[in-house]
């Protein structure tokens, strides 16, 4: 058993270009990706929608499952406020910092503080918001993040975004720009939901600020005064290609010495608080800095949603897009023309040099 446990997984090659879809019960349809052009699957979709559908599927899943892990924690977040216990809470590094952050009344008491917080969560589950939440307002300021979240999140409910965007992809429309720009809208909800999982976990234990935390806000603290090139390194702890992103950072410091600041951020949430101080510090919005985040992480969200944010990136492994060429071009170059940032094809023997150029 433990021998076929350690056997190598036979991937599909397909798939990996985003030429396989298994949509239906009629399928796996798969395309060659030499005979793209006159090919399509049975239900009559051409090579590029393909590439675009699968794409679009597996963010939707994953943001599903983003908005099921943050109502579990809500769940225990309005349990601990049902059940408080008679200890007195203690105060938890770093708390207050969470509470200012989402637009919490900071001269209320703390219990208050967390009633609130909760109740405005709440509202991020409803289909039908009656009033809007200042949490997404607060998330996600148009001047640091203008290109393409404002107005897919103007509701202030998470539900409904989700449902809106991805039943406009759901649709037939021809247009695929404006897909992918629906699959980078919907990647968003699953790093915010992150985030607020992340942050309510902080907010119900008795654990101070952990390591990683101290080293966020001490990168932070030294982020420089002035708009600077800078490479962000992510790496999933599930990631089997961490080892990649690190050399490919190495590679880049080589031919950027003393041009270049280099920072690891542990947690994908951190990602967007992360782009909101730079921001403030240096009036710009992120699409406009030079910042190349290196991503290694198997879900497409991860990356879509550094996109989203504005970031530009480059991911091992890559994203599923090298069946169609059309979709290639949007990331690399439509997504530039369009918002200031670009998505980096790691596969590309020259990718080190495009990312320098870009950096410099």
């Amino acid at each position: 058993m433990s021998e076929k446990r350690n056997e190598k997984i036979v991937t599909c090659g397909y798939g990996l270009i985003g030429l396989c879809c298994s949509d239906c019960l009629l399928g796996p349809c798969r395309i060659s990706p030499f005979e793209k052009d006159g090919q399509r699957g049975i239900c009559e979709d051409p090579a590029d929608r393909m590439v675009v559908k699968n794409l679009f599927r597996k963010v939707t899943g994953e943001a599903w499952r983003g908005l099921a892990d943050l109502k579990e924690a809500l769940q225990e977040l309005l349990s601990h406020h049902a059940h408080p216990g008679k200890r007195r809470q203690p105060f938890i590094e770093g708390q207050a910092n969470i509470y200012e952050k989402y637009g919490c009344p900071s001269e209320k008491p703390k219990k208050i503080q967390s009633r609130y917080l909760s109740q405005e969560v709440v509202k991020l589950f409803s289909p039908f918001p009656q009033g809007k939440t200042l949490l997404l307002k607060n998330l996600l300021p148009p001047k640091a993040f203008p290109l393409l979240t404002q107005n897919s999140f103007s509701s202030g409910s998470l539900i409904s975004a989700f449902l809106d965007i991805t039943s406009r992809g759901s649709t037939e429309s021809p247009d695929m720009e404006i897909l992918l720009e629906q699959c980078l809208q919907v990647s968003m909800i699953p790093l915010l939901c992150e985030e607020l999982r992340q942050d309510i976990h902080h907010l119900i234990s008795e654990e101070g600020m952990s390591r990683s935390d101290q080293i966020f806000y001490d990168v932070i603290k030294s982020l420089p005064e002035k708009p600077s090139p800078m490479i962000f390194l992510l790496s999933d702890e599930e990631s089997s290609s961490g080892e990649w992103v690190h050399r490919m950072a190495r590679s880049l410091q080589r031919d950027l010495t003393g041009r270049v600041l280099t920072f690891s951020i542990h947690r994908i949430e951190r990602l967007r608080e992360l782009g909101e101080r730079l921001s403030e510090r240096w009036s710009l919005p992120v699409a406009e800095m030079k910042i190349v985040t290196l991503i290694s992480s198997p879900l497409a969200t991860r990356v879509l949603g550094a996109l989203a944010l504005g970031f530009s990136a480059i991911s091992h492994p890559t994203l599923p897009i090298h069946g169609s060429d059309r979709v290639e071009t949007f990331f690399s170059e439509i997504l530039k023309k369009k918002f200031g940032n670009r998505y980096f094809f790691s596969w590309r023997e020259d990718v080190a040099n495009d990312v320098i150029d870009f950096l410099k």
